[in-house]
């Protein structure tokens, strides 16, 4: 699967002056690109500058630079041809590496817990992001929530690394545009347009996270959970890893209202059936609703209220077809019956405050014969629970 990968032993974070990544591309190759951000500076001012293209089929590791403590280094995996400046393009990967200091672990997330040592944290999810509120007491931070369905361990060293990790397992990160005292950081996978086939943060999807928060001498602290006690080495049994599952997508779709712009008879109104197809995702089964409409006059309207629901993996994605004909049996003189359809697959909203909402959705058919055109008007409902 192409993507990045820490060769490290999983290593999320840099202590040195270098960083090792393991680069895998597709069939069509990929570029990566690299921003350098000073801590006292704002991620949405940086410029991406780009570092190196891959050609198809490649696997290579490199060493890229992270040589100032305190700064975050950002890399992003791009389809061919396909990166910016601006650090926008067709993403297939992407790794936020903060440059921390060797032996400079500091209490910041419970510095302000009191007794019991609860940090400064407040877990969120959506159904397609995770979020983090942050908080390292009196010290200005930035901060980072990294999220992966692979399994994380703490084999020894400064700070937790993957664990069990292969090809299909994601790793997604998201640190704090600037500094302050407390930080709203989610995490939302970005990369359906580089890497559609990898496995995405999604509905139903069972995560475990690090939150990182550092200081602008390379000083830090970390957690993967939210209770009280944070280990300070390394220990299966205190305090594992904390689990966060995102919310199950529930859609319904409603069809409202036919409208037929051409009934496709010149002496006569028409006479039409129609089958509506709502098509889910594996596992899942195709749902069909058949509806007639007689007379059918051209610039005419029939309402319907045909429903369509569906929950969970079925709701990755869906798609709403329409296939209509108009009967010119019997009619003079003699012809066949002239067919029209339509078909789209609805597209979901990503990231917090944005993924709950309604819509309304118009499939206009293709103009068939003896020029058959309809609309059919549909209501889309998406939530999470």
């Amino acid at each position: 699967m192409p993507g990045m990968t820490p060769v490290n032993n999983g290593q999320l974070v840099s202590f040195g002056s270098h960083f090792e990544v393991q680069v895998k591309t597709g069939p069509d190759g990929a570029e990566l690109w690299v921003a350098r951000v000073p801590f006292n500076e704002t991620i949405h001012d940086q410029q991406f500058s780009l570092a190196e293209s891959f050609g198809a089929e490649v696997t290579q590791e490199l060493s890229l630079d992270t040589p100032e403590p305190g700064h975050l280094y950002m890399f992003r995996l791009f389809g061919a041809q396909t990166g910016s400046p601006s650090g926008h393009g067709h993403l297939i990967d992407e790794l936020n590496i903060p440059r921390l200091k060797s032996g400079r672990r500091r209490d910041y997330l419970t510095m302000c817990g009191g007794e019991g040592m609860l940090p400064q944290l407040a877990m969120e999810s959506g159904g397609t992001f995770v979020r983090a509120v942050i908080g390292s007491g009196s010290v200005v931070t930035r901060a980072l929530l990294l999220v992966s369905d692979a399994r994380l361990g703490w084999p020894g060293g400064e700070f937790p690394k993957l664990s069990g990790a292969d090809e299909n397992n994601f790793l997604l990160s998201s640190a704090s545009d600037g500094t302050d005292l407390i930080h709203d950081v989610p995490v939302v996978d970005l990369r359906a347009d580089g890497s559609p086939d990898s496995r995405r943060l999604g509905p139903g999807a069972t995560v475990r996270f690090v939150t990182l928060v550092w200081d602008s001498d390379g000083g830090f602290d970390f957690t993967w959970t939210s209770k009280s006690g944070i280990p300070t080495v390394g220990a299966a049994s205190v305090n594992p890893p904390e689990e966060v599952t995102t919310k199950q997508r529930h859609i319904e779709l409603v069809v409202n209202k036919l409208v037929c712009l051409d009934d496709s008879d010149d002496l006569s109104d028409g006479e039409a059936s129609f089958e509506i197809t709502m098509t889910p995702s594996a596992p899942g089964s195709p749902v069909t609703r058949d509806v007639g409409w007689n007379p059918m006059e051209t610039g005419s309207s029939r309402s319907l209220n045909e429903r369509f629901q569906v929950t969970g993996k079925k709701a990755d994605s869906v798609t709403i077809a329409v296939a209509g004909i108009e009967d010119d049996s019997g009619s003079f003189p003699s012809d066949g019956d002239d067919r029209a359809a339509a078909t789209s697959t609805l597209q979901f909203l990503r990231g917090p405050g944005t993924e709950t909402f309604k819509d309304i959705l118009t499939l206009d058919s293709r103009v068939g014969g003896d020029g058959f055109h309809f609309l059919m008007h549909c209501s889309v409902d998406v939530s999470y629970a």
